[in-house]
């Protein structure tokens, strides 16, 4: 043994985040989520900074290739009337939100990690989506844009693993 969680023993492979054949994991299930929630957070920020400048106006900081003010200004900047930066703020929020639970709390929800990989595979089309309107319709790009996409890929990834573990497809879930 090697030290208690929450008042239950814990062997050396589960201190470690070996799989059930002892093998060691190169991500637990909680470093995967607050990993999840670092990724979250980042997203906020862009799409923070992105909100802002819709909300007050001006030019947007883009590396002095003016796509992200071609693209802010395109119909394409908005989803039924909504700014579409306001989409994205609010779903990366969900998603820290989400991914803090996931990894601060000892039982987390077993439809949480399914609740996530459904929103980030949501955001994720939507902005391969919106990539596609920025290449082939407006023919700017958005580095800001660029940034988020990268953002909810890295995301989507780490939801898929989660949502894998959690519907007891890994190890951690084995045996429980």
């Amino acid at each position: 043994m090697v030290g208690t969680v929450g008042g239950e023993a814990q062997s050396r492979g589960e201190a470690e985040g070996a799989t059930a054949g002892g093998a060691p994991r190169v991500l637990g299930a909680r470093r995967a989520a607050a990993a999840l929630a670092c990724l979250s957070l980042a997203g906020m920020g862009v799409a923070g900074y992105l909100s802002w400048r819709h909300a007050v106006g001006g030019p947007i900081a883009c590396g002095g290739s003016g796509g992200c003010d071609l693209v802010n200004a395109s119909r394409y900047a908005f989803f039924l009337g909504v700014p579409v930066a306001y989409l994205g703020l609010g779903m990366y929020t969900v998603l820290f939100a989400a991914a803090l639970a996931q990894a601060l709390l000892r039982r987390p929800p077993i439809w949480l990690p399914q609740a996530v990989l459904v929103l980030a595979s949501t955001g994720a089309v939507f902005s391969l989506y919106l990539t596609a309107m920025e290449l082939f319709v407006i023919r700017a790009v958005c580095r800001w844009c660029v940034a988020s996409q990268v953002d909810i890929l890295a995301i989507l990834a780490l939801a898929a693993l989660l949502a894998n573990r959690a519907t007891g497809h890994g190890a951690e879930r084995r045996g429980s």
